[in-house]
């Protein structure tokens, strides 16, 4: 009877040694897909520039600027990156709401962003300004050239938003490099002194057109220029007349 009992317990443990194991589920496998690309993104790090993060005024907003992370040059290009000499600049701008906790991001546009410019908020209720609610941004979103590359010889725009980041558009136009801009509260208007490519070799310097526009912002209309055609003639028949040789 006992060597029956043991000859009964070992072919149970072969039995059992012998199952297969039980094949992998779909949730498995999306699990294991998962954990593959977390794995193999371990080395892309976010780069915030955790230096320049600030609260927009007093709204409980905070923005972060995202910074072009460890350039790699070739030729003097930032070719990894596909953009060049904008070594401190920033690809986009992230909004954190303090009182929602709500997170996103500026824009979905490829751009550089040189410089970011929040205006400082009315806090006061007879502060007579109280269209003063707005970010300004020098930012290159053309490739005029289009050698794949977001360089200096693109031209600079001059965008706006509202103080949390929304309604991004741009304000200086087309095609125009941005030389200078200037806000003025008592009219809420922008003065921007841009460049045309006038001798079209493809690079914005001393040698091309300057021209000056302006734009209300209240009314978000298009800018226009503020010179006549007439009146830039004369401009230049004065010039010629008493300077030119």
């Amino acid at each position: 009877m006992r060597l029956l009992n043991i000859l009964v317990l070992t072919l149970l443990f072969s039995s059992c040694g012998q199952q297969k194991p039980p094949e992998s589920t779909s949730q498995d496998s999306k699990q294991s897909a998962i954990d593959t690309v977390l794995s193999s993104a371990t080395n892309e790090l976010l780069n915030i520039h955790d230096g320049d993060f600030q609260e927009i005024g007093e709204t409980g907003v905070v923005m972060f600027p995202l910074s072009m992370p460890f350039p790699e040059r070739k030729d003097g290009k930032l070719s990894y990156y596909k953009t060049s000499d904008y070594t401190h600049g920033y690809w986009n701008v992230l909004f954190h709401n303090t009182h929602t906790g709500e997170t996103w991001l500026l824009s979905d546009l490829r751009m550089l962003i040189s410089t970011v410019t929040p205006e400082v908020v009315a806090v006061k209720a007879d502060i007579p300004d109280t269209a003063r609610r707005h970010i300004f941004y020098e930012v290159k979103t053309d490739d005029l050239d289009k050698d794949g590359e977001l360089a200096d010889t693109d031209p600079e725009y001059l965008y706006m938003s509202d103080m949390d980041g929304s309604n991004f558009r741009q304000v200086s136009p087309p095609g125009f490099n941005l030389r200078s801009w200037k806000r003025f509260k008592s009219s809420h208007t922008l003065i921007m002194l841009v460049a045309k490519d006038s001798n079209k070799d493809g690079v914005y310097d001393l040698n091309d057109e300057e021209l000056i526009f302006t734009v209300d912002i209240s009314q978000g209309g298009p800018p226009s220029e503020i010179l006549s055609g007439d009146l830039k003639l004369k401009i230049r028949r004065l010039f010629e007349r008493d300077w030119k040789k």
